[in-house]
């Protein structure tokens, strides 16, 4: 996979104000449509403002959230890379609203489904030769348990890792699609087994947070064998946190409370790791992270719209919410495109940060050489031809160059060579002046040998073949390619190309020696959020960048 293939893509963050449901006062305004507004509550006569991406105030549309925030994202997923849209907030602040809607005003999921269906028709019906498979799965996250809201047997399921380094959930139910009335046959069933109760706050609650993945398999039939591509589309209805002494939540009602905000606080506690730039993200924590984790710091384009109400009775978590978001908008992914690589009947996935292993096709697929061009055929038999004879010269030449040597090596064979001095044609000169000079070789602070950068990151060599280990021996020596020495200048501008590669993209940083893929979105996310480093001393400021003095021996000339 080309670089292209890899984008980094800030987590886009939209605000929805739902209308207002009571007489009562109102403790937030939308400014205009990137500004928000909100009473301090410390000090009522002091406003606090929030920019995000958009802001929706209380007269937005359903069709306006979809068009503006998630509509774009289509373009990814049906090319090959995964993205995610989830609605946070507290409850009863129009989350379900936004991701499900009713028939009256559908919301994001009915709308992601029916454009994908109408893009694919579109695509086909323009002349593609490409073939689409549409599969859907429905979950929820209840009390910390995975169950399958498409199968009610499938309960408390386990999310794995395969090796290609990609989540799933073992045993989920996975649903072809053929069109868009399937999946709306489909679907409401599903949603009634999702979990809801009445509280004081909201009187159809979800006690659970809702999960809808979409995978898309994109086969291009122009190429042979057909070139693939896989994505899949996150959208997830998540449960609101809640303050108990407001809900009056009691039993198993409190139960379903403390599960649903432990997640949320986990939620948060993902969100500032990836802002301070931890080497250690806890998305094992629980559940909900752990699905959410390719939308968080991974591999998809993400949305986050958080709902929010602007009744003053609801200030606490309204400013709890814009917290999270406004913390949320430093976060960067590396969205990547996902292929899907056959061999014989099997399909196995590569998805890799910066290469996709394309395997060779098996031998039952090769062409016979009856289908090949007779013209590119007769041109490979000549080229073999004019490669044959140019052999034969070069073993004559060798040939005819080794009778010579062992000539001149017999008509002086009764001189001794054991002087320091030679004449040739009455010329006399020092033996060792011929003798090749060993250079200095540029060394770190730690005394190993460096090479100049731009031959080890941009210029391939080859190493001398590793000596064998030998019994009396119990380590083995190394060899380090060396350089000339530098002056002062050449120093400097050694350690200038070190600080421009630590201010470059994550796959320039992995160049650099004991750097590896996690410290480079360590330095990253840092950087999208501080700025660039001025020198690279400020690698000190990172908290979660361990090694420095690794680093610097292993990478900076000392002047």
């Amino acid at each position: 996979m080309d670089d292209k293939d890899t984008t980094q893509e800030e987590l886009k963050v939209y605000v929805r104000v739902r209308p207002q449901q009571r007489p009562d006062r109102i403790w937030v305004r939308a400014v205009n449509e990137q500004r928000l507004r909100t009473t301090n509550h410390r000090n009522i006569e002091e406003d606090l403002e929030y920019e995000f991406e958009k802001v929706f105030g209380q007269e937005s549309s359903q069709e306006r959230i979809y068009e503006t925030c998630v509509k774009p994202l289509l373009h990814h997923v049906l090319n090959g890379k995964n993205a995610s849209v989830f609605a946070y907030g507290p409850t009863g602040s129009g989350k379900t609203h936004t991701i499900v809607g009713d028939k009256m005003a559908p919301g994001i999921i009915p709308r992601c489904v029916r454009d994908i269906f109408s893009q694919i028709y579109a695509e086909v019906a323009g002349g593609k030769r490409c073939k689409f498979d549409v599969f859907f799965s429905y979950l929820e996250i209840y009390n910390e348990k995975v169950n399958d809201l498409l199968n009610a047997k499938a309960t408390d399921l386990q999310i794995r890792q395969g090796p290609d380094k990609q989540l799933h959930v073992a045993g989920l139910t996975e649903k072809e699609l053929k069109s868009f009335d399937e999946f709306e046959q489909s679907f409401s069933v599903a949603s009634k087994k999702r979990v809801t109760a009445a509280t004081k706050l909201n009187a159809h609650s979800s006690r659970s947070h809702a999960v809808l993945l979409l995978k898309v398999i994109k086969s291009d039939m122009t190429k042979s064998p057909a070139q693939k591509l896989c994505s899949k589309l996150y959208l997830i209805d998540l449960a609101g946190s809640e303050d108990n002494r407001r809900t009056g939540n009691e039993g198993i009602r409190l139960k379903e409370s403390g599960a649903i905000n432990t997640s949320l606080f986990m939620l948060s506690e993902v969100v500032d790791a990836l802002n301070k730039g931890k080497s250690l993200i806890p998305y094992r924590q629980s559940k909900l992270t752990r699905l959410l984790q390719d939308s968080l710091g991974g591999s998809a384009s993400s949305v986050m719209i958080i709902n929010i109400a602007p009744e003053e009775q609801h200030y606490l978590d309204t400013n709890s919410a814009l917290m999270l978001a406004r913390k949320s908008k430093k976060i960067v992914n590396a969205v990547t495109t996902n292929y899907i690589i056959e061999k014989s009947e099997k399909v196995a996935y590569f998805v890799k940060s910066e290469t996709v292993v394309r395997k060779r096709p098996a031998e039952s697929n090769s062409r016979p050489l009856s289908d090949i061009d007779s013209n590119v055929l007769g041109s490979l038999v000549d080229g073999h031809k004019n490669l044959a004879s140019e052999m034969q010269q070069l073993r004559a030449e060798v040939a005819s160059l080794k009778s010579q040597n062992s000539a001149g090596c017999s008509q002086y064979s009764g001189e001794s060579v054991n002087s320091t001095t030679a004449r040739v044609d009455d010329v006399t000169f020092d033996i060792a002046d011929l003798q090749p000079k060993q250079s200095t070789p540029l060394k770190t602070s730690s005394g190993r040998a460096l090479v100049d950068l731009d031959d080890m990151f941009y210029s391939p060599f080859i190493l001398p073949p590793k000596a064998k280990k030998s019994k009396a021996s119990t380590r083995q020596s190394v060899c380090v390619p060396q350089m000339v020495d530098f002056g002062l200048e050449q120093k400097r501008d050694q350690n200038s190309k070190v600080l421009a590669l630590l201010n470059g993209s994550p796959n320039d940083l992995v160049k650099l020696p004991t750097i590896g893929t996690k410290k480079a979105q360590i330095i990253y996310n840092w950087r999208m959020a501080n700025g660039p480093l001025s020198s690279i001393a400020d690698l000190q400021k990172i908290d979660a960048f361990g090694g420095y003095k690794r680093f610097c021996q292993a990478n900076i000339v000392p002047l």
